[in-house]
């Protein structure tokens, strides 16, 4: 996802309409190759037709996938106040097309300290991110756990786990 490439389209005679189906992310519907960048998978079809009004058709699949390094979590954070890497949250390089089930974070016993369940996303977290606290009490400084369920267009749920160290 993310990644424009042209698609190489090979003929042996001059076609006098080119016709793509869909159109839609491509560069241009009337050309041997056009540029793509689609947003999911995809078929496309391209007809073509001669002088003698002949018709050839062939189709290309392109599959868009989400690979799991899409999804990007700090290892620490300094719940301080001071405005500078204040919440504890994933971030997602296509945001628009994924989104967190599950956000759940664990002290070294295992205790759940913080939940969340179908966390929206904004720019710093505010929606679904963890601040350091538990039962709006400041926690001390240490390694917690989290899991992390999420939903991303084309891959369906995956799951993510890991430690964050909270600095003061």
């Amino acid at each position: 996802m993310g990644t424009s490439f042209e698609i190489q389209s090979q003929v042996n005679f001059q076609p006098k309409n080119i016709i793509w189906n869909p159109a839609f992310d491509l560069s241009c519907s009337n050309c041997l190759k056009p540029i793509t960048n689609p947003k999911q998978s995809i078929t496309y079809l391209l007809t073509l037709v001669d002088s003698l009004g002949c018709e050839i058709s062939d189709d290309i699949n392109i599959e868009v996938k989400i690979d799991e390094n899409e999804i990007w979590v700090p290892n620490t954070f300094s719940p301080n106040k001071d405005l500078f890497n204040d919440r504890f949250y994933p971030e997602f390089r296509f945001p628009e097309k994924s989104r967190i089930l599950n956000f759940r974070i664990f002290d070294r016993w295992g205790a759940e300290i913080y939940s969340k369940s179908n966390g929206t996303f904004n720019e710093n977290g505010e929606d679904y991110g963890w601040d350091g606290s538990y039962k709006n009490s400041d926690l001390m400084p240490g390694v917690y756990t989290y899991i992390i369920q999420y939903e991303t267009l084309g891959l369906g749920n995956k799951w993510i786990t890991g430690s964050i160290t909270l600095l003061k």
